[in-house]
């Protein structure tokens, strides 16, 4: 665990994409690669703190379902 990479991405991007994108932006120093997006999805309690859920990235259905989740 190093810094938080900060980018920007479109919204409607495919997983393939996704993980093209992320590989191109982090310039791992060795061969790692992304293979695999797990997206921790935040929900407010109703005492009001935040807990996260994580959604591992299965399909395009997935990634959109996370930016409509992070737009709202």
């Amino acid at each position: 665990h190093g810094k938080p990479n900060l980018l920007r991405i479109h919204d409607d991007v495919t997983l393939s994409d996704l993980k093209h994108h992320l590989n191109s932006l982090l310039h791992f120093r060795d061969q790692r690669r992304v293979t695999g997006i797990k997206y921790r999805r935040p929900s407010v309690c109703s005492n009001g703190t935040v807990s996260y859920a994580g959604m591992k990235f299965q399909n395009d259905g997935d990634v959109r379902t996370m930016f409509s989740i992070f737009s709202r």
